[in-house]
């Protein structure tokens, strides 16, 4: 069979029957190139080449394929800063491998792949600098006239630190001996910001396709902590909240809010007038005993940073623990140059939405600041019909509604 119809037809099975991975092949360049052995990938496109892949089965094209996408998602090309190619290579390879054929992904002949579980749960730079000093204890005991393990005492430091056996590690230097692999492409001719914005698009690729492969049922087993990690740790929730607010078309008829006033009485709703002018943006700020002072400083300084961002027509800030003990409006651009902290005591969110349903406030976004110190009962019985994001100093929890991220330094 002809390679770019091969890999056409495994890119159309993976989005069959591996939808994360398909997905994100569907948003990379996948491109025939002489200038590479194997597969290779930059991050933004996947390269294969013809006389490699006629020489695979139709299997072992989709593994590589899915291979490449791991190298992409978990941002292997970023530079290496001083280290060795092979190695690096080898070291992702170990890593990468393990999950595919966890997950029943087949490789190709020749593929770096541990059996033993010595690099289980290891990121590739552990995995780095494990190999780097079993090649150098190989490359000594060959100039000794021995291997690895040949004399008492002999090894890796490394390896015999993460409990890899001297018959491993001999298995394993002469692994790295016969690898020649350089596929994984750093972006060295970037800067620091288009590199910044190619993390960013690789993220959210990753996250989108782990949402519709999680919808299907076949979320990869080692993929699901990466997209943990990046919700958690890398998402801007700043731009999450300004994509929320603005996700409605603008300037037209909704019935998201509808106009309560005039039409109550009847029982009859018509749709209002929707434009992307935000209206009223809701801080909720968590002001229990649990919440430290540098918390609340934070705080101040990332809601400032949103409402000068957005210049919302209205910004409310409310202060509450167990009840609503104060609320602060602001208008456009206003900047909120304290905080006014009440309260202490424990934490309930329902004061919050009870405020807001009282006095017929529906506004375009609800951003609720805590630590999460809380219990299921905390929460309303029922979602609003308005969009909320919980940021979270603290700890994960499962919300009922909305969206919570954590927020990290």
């Amino acid at each position: 069979m002809e390679a770019q119809l091969k890999v056409s037809r495994a890119v159309t099975r993976a989005a069959i029957q591996r939808p994360f991975f398909g997905s994100c092949l569907l948003n990379l360049r996948v491109e025939m190139s002489d200038k590479v052995p194997t597969m290779a990938t930059n991050g933004k496109h996947v390269y294969y080449n013809k006389e490699f892949v006629d020489n695979l089965s139709e299997d072992e094209t989709l593994g590589v394929l899915c291979h490449e996408v791991m190298h992409v998602i978990l941002l292997h090309c970023q530079p290496w800063k001083g280290k060795d190619p092979k190695l690096c290579n080898a070291a992702m390879d170990y890593v990468i491998n393990e999950n595919l054929i966890y997950d029943g992904i087949i490789l190709p002949e020749g593929a770096l792949i541990n059996r033993n579980g010595d690099f289980t749960g290891l990121a590739w730079q552990q995995v780095y600098n494990i190999l780097k000093d079993i090649q150098a204890k190989d490359k000594q005991q060959q100039d000794q006239g021995g291997t690895i393990g040949s004399q008492e005492g002999d090894g890796s430091e490394s390896a015999k630190n993460a409990n890899i056996s001297s018959r491993s590690q001999q298995s394993i230097a002469k692994e790295i001996a016969g690898f020649d692999e350089d596929h994984v492409q750093t972006n060295d001719e970037l800067s620091e910001a288009d590199m910044a914005a190619l993390k960013d698009t690789v993220e959210r690729m990753a996250v989108s396709a782990a949402e519709q492969a999680k919808a299907a049922g076949k979320l990869p087993g080692g993929v699901d902590g990466i997209i943990k990690e990046i919700r958690t740790a890398k998402v801007d929730w700043k731009a999450m909240i300004r994509t929320n607010i603005k996700s409605s078309c603008p300037d037209d008829y909704s019935f998201r809010r509808p106009n309560k006033k005039l039409y109550a009485a009847t029982g009859i709703y018509m749709p209002s007038m929707y434009s992307e002018t935000i209206d009223t943006l809701v801080f909720a700020l968590d002001t229990s005993g649990s919440v430290s002072q540098s918390e609340m400083v934070r705080h101040l300084s990332e809601m400032n940073a949103v409402s000068l961002e957005l210049k919302p027509l209205k910004t409310m800030v409310i202060y509450t623990d167990c009840n609503v003990a104060k609320v602060e409006e602001y208008g456009p651009g206003e900047e909120i140059n304290q905080l006014n902290t009440r309260g202490g005591g424990g934490t309930e969110f329902t004061p919050v939405f009870d405020y807001l349903e009282y006095h017929g406030i529906t506004p375009d976004h609800l951003v609720y600041f805590s630590d999460m110190e809380v219990y299921q009962g905390a929460f309303p019985k029922h979602a609003p019909d308005y969009p909320v994001t919980w940021l979270s100093t603290s700890q994960d929890y499962p919300v009922p509604f909305g969206d919570l991220i954590l927020v990290k330094d």
